[in-house]
């Protein structure tokens, strides 16, 4: 049976500034085209008369290790005449996108657009000597659709900006972000309305994200502010490159793909196949994307000369077509304005809890995209919801939580009755672990790969014992309790895998320190996970595990997001308090079935971690 649940919006500081966000405009624009042109368009993924295969052909200037005075000459040979902004304007209506997100400045710091403070622009550089950005933004208002820009954050041209790295996640110098800040205003000053600014790569201080986030903010309060920010100053999250969440999203979110996952710039040689099962490709990612509620991507890779290339207009047209015959039903788990519109259906595969504690084990988890920069990202709990069942028209909910809840300021929303909490209790229990009922046994590690957020090991119940020798590293001295510390660069990992044994179904207690970051699996269940920005180097919190009768799994992740050690331990606690509190009653509804949400009221931002895995709630 589908239920309903009324959506809490945490009062934050972050969400006040943001209070204008998001407009019905850009709800509505769930499909939109992204468009990757630039210098690099010239090149066509070829340098030197040979195909550059390695990473994408809008970096082609790092990856083929192209010199910078060498880039420079290139705009000589930039004169797009084929670009015609109406044209593209009346494609993205023809494919049914509702705006355009145009690059306006990409890593290797040329600008689209005819900027002040450099020459290296499309203006002053190249025989085109025309704004593009500028006309593409008059063609969309005059098509009667949304116009946004991407922005990078990492400049290779800008001579007191970090020189090209591997990772692109670099800091900003003092000088690189005072001309960062002077861009952003010019854009958001010059080119009328902008619906969403597309920040990317870099890797800000908290400072200087707040900084660029109160700017866009002072001056276009409507325009959407990507995650890509970093520091969880966020009107939108953003998922990593083609990468479709399996998961439940409570905050505003976009899918960004690429026509093919090997570029977003201009290839030449790209092998591209057949338009009909890139089109059929396309708008199941489409439907996935926007039927979660989220927005939808997809990007085109003009050539040098301004003409779309065939393989995607014809893709295009094939998504429009198809969209003309199947409208798509838009849904959300987030609304414009929650008093309008304050209900969300349940979703359908929610346990109906008939007896027994509610707890994140039997929640359905509501989720947000946390992003210190773009390698620090991941799925942050920011809610869980429940689904339970009561004959009783009165009910008192009885709170059970650790040291580590203490003090933390909540909301429940029990079948639409908020009761603001906050954690306070001074009633506990002891709780005392049995002699010999658990055995800590053996100890894997191995390098982490990829973004903070991903784990391979998620979802797999057991890591059987061929993989674990193929790819982990036995630690044969490994110390229960004992803190280590460790030489790391940022933005690597550590895994740990440990294996505990249980006779019986019980829960424990165990005590994790780490570093700045930790994403943590049970048994390869979701735990939690969490990676500050407010660069704490050390953190410890008391975790409670949910073992199985038998061999238990727990990995963790341990992160280093900016410094140059990082700690972790695993200490088994013997006992913990469990601290109890009671609640007033609270009238709910005559049916059977009744609904329950938990969000918190102390979070910094709409995508922080609430971290109240060890909440229990009993109800009547």
């Amino acid at each position: 049976m589908r239920r309903i649940f009324t959506l809490l919006l945490c009062a934050t500081s972050l969400l006040l500034s943001a209070e204008q966000k998001p407009t019905q405009q850009w709800f509505d624009q769930k499909f939109s085209m992204f468009i990757h042109f630039g210098l690099y368009s010239v090149y066509g993924g070829v340098y030197e008369g040979k195909p550059v295969t390695r990473g994408y052909s809008e970096q082609i200037q790092s990856f083929a290790g192209i010199f910078s005075d060498w880039y420079v000459q290139t705009a000589r040979e930039f004169n797009p005449q084929q670009w015609n902004p109406d044209s593209i304007v009346a494609l993205a209506k023809m494919a049914g996108m509702q705006s355009i997100i145009f690059t306006s400045k990409h890593h290797d710091g040329f600008c689209m657009y005819h900027s002040q403070y450099t020459d290296f622009n499309i203006v002053d550089a190249t025989p085109y000597g025309k704004d593009l950005m500028k006309e593409l933004a008059e063609a969309c208002r005059r098509g009667g659709i949304g116009f946004g820009v991407y922005f990078s954050l990492i400049d290779w041209h800008y001579p007191q900006a970090y020189p090209i790295s591997s990772h692109n996640a670099d800091p900003l110098t003092p000088e690189h972000e005072e001309y960062n800040i002077k861009q952003v205003e010019e854009i958001m000053t010059r080119y009328g309305d902008i619906s969403e600014i597309w920040f990317d790569m870099g890797s800000l201080t908290p400072k200087q994200s707040k900084r660029l986030y109160e700017l866009v903010s002072r001056l276009q309060p409507q325009c959407m502010i990507s995650g890509r920010l970093g520091n969880d100053y966020v009107d939108f999250a953003v998922m990593a490159d083609n990468e479709y969440p399996n998961y439940h999203l409570g905050v505003p979110w976009q899918t960004a793909a690429s026509m093919f996952d090997e570029t977003w710039g201009y290839r030449s040689w790209q092998k591209r196949g057949s338009v009909q099962e890139k089109v059929e490709e396309k708008i199941a990612s489409l439907i996935r994307v926007v039927g979660a509620g989220g927005h939808y991507l997809l990007n085109i890779g003009p050539r040098g000369d301004g003409s779309v290339v065939e393989f995607e207009r014809d893709v295009l047209y094939g998504i429009g077509e198809w969209l003309r015959s199947n409208p798509l039903e838009y849904s959300s788990s987030w609304k414009v304005d929650p008093e309008k519109a304050p209900l969300l259906p349940m979703n359908p595969s929610a346990p109906l809890i008939k007896k027994g504690l509610l707890t994140y084990q039997n929640a359905t988890p509501l989720f947000g995209h946390s992003s210190l920069n773009y390698y620090a990202g991941y799925k942050s709990v920011i809610g869980y919801d429940w689904l339970f069942s009561s004959n009783r028209r009165k009910n008192a909910p009885e709170l059970f939580f650790t040291d580590n809840e203490k003090g933390r300021k909540i909301s429940l929303n029990i079948d639409g009755n908020i009761v603001p909490v906050t954690l306070s209790s001074d009633f506990y229990e002891i709780i005392k672990l049995s002699e010999n009922e658990v055995h800590w046994q053996s100890v894997y590690r191995k390098a982490g790969r990829g973004v903070f957020g991903y784990v391979k090991e998620e979802g797999v119940s057991t890591v059987d014992s061929n993989v674990l020798k193929s790819e982990w590293q036995l630690v044969p001295a490994f110390k229960m309790g004992e803190i280590y510390t460790e030489e790391i660069q940022p933005r690597e990992s550590a895994l740990f895998l440990h294996e505990v044994t249980s006779s019986r179904e019980q829960t424990i207690a165990v005590e994790v320190s780490c570093g700045n970051g930790v994403y943590i699996l049970l048994n390869g269940e979701y735990l939690t996970a969490h990676l500050s920005p407010l660069r704490i180097s050390e953190q410890k919190e008391l975790l409670l595990l949910s073992l199985k009768k038998g061999l238990n799994q727990l990995v963790i992740k341990y992160y280093n997001g900016y410094d140059k050690t990082f700690s972790y331990s695993v200490n088994p606690l013997k006992s913990w308090k469990m601290y109890s509190q009671k609640l007033d009653p609270v009238t709910i509804n005559k049916e059977k079935e009744h609904t329950l949400s938990l969000r918190v009221d102390d979070a910094p931002s709409r995508v922080a971690p609430m971290r109240l895995h060890n909440l229990q709630i009993a109800i009547q």
